[in-house]
């Protein structure tokens, strides 16, 4: 099933919408600010290949922040990859220290924000799924409401 486009509030409408990486692309090069989109995109295509494919090959990613809202120019692209049924230690910690506390340089380098959802940790696919303080303020809505998030489940 397609992207959907943003809702009247300017947001992905309340729910997880599945897509592939291919998906995503496409569906970044078809809203307001393709061009400084689909760099954003190229950037985070970079990490995953880069960074996150030799610890972590195939597992999903949860994708939300400014990137998913119709803000003019994101600076980034926020997302968690979803380790929960992950039994590997040795991949739950590489991906941990890779992602997470190499967090600022990858910010530089390749514009992203990453996390990890660790099994029996915290839930970023269901906290994602709020408008939260921030873009609540920004939008003047409830920060309690929900939004739409994006899951690639294959890249």
């Amino acid at each position: 099933m397609p992207i959907p486009q943003f809702d009247d509030r300017g947001l992905l409408p309340a729910g997880v919408h599945v897509c592939t990486l291919t998906e995503f692309k496409i569906w970044a090069g078809s809203i307001p600010n393709a061009e400084h989109r689909l760099m954003l995109v190229e950037k985070f295509e970079r990490f995953l290949n880069d960074i996150v494919r030799p610890i972590a090959p195939g597992w999903p990613l949860v994708i939300d922040g400014s990137f998913v809202t119709d803000k003019k120019l994101p600076n980034d692209i926020d997302f968690a990859l979803d380790l929960r049924d992950c039994g590997d230690p040795v991949v739950l910690g590489e991906a941990f220290c890779t992602i997470f506390r190499g967090n600022s340089q990858n910010k530089v380098s390749y514009n992203v924000d990453g996390y990890v959802i660790l099994p029996g940790g915290n839930d970023f696919q269901d906290f994602f799924g709020y408008v939260g303080q921030k873009t609540g303020n920004i939008k003047g809505i409830n920060e309690k409401d929900r939004k739409g998030t994006l899951r690639v489940d294959q890249w």
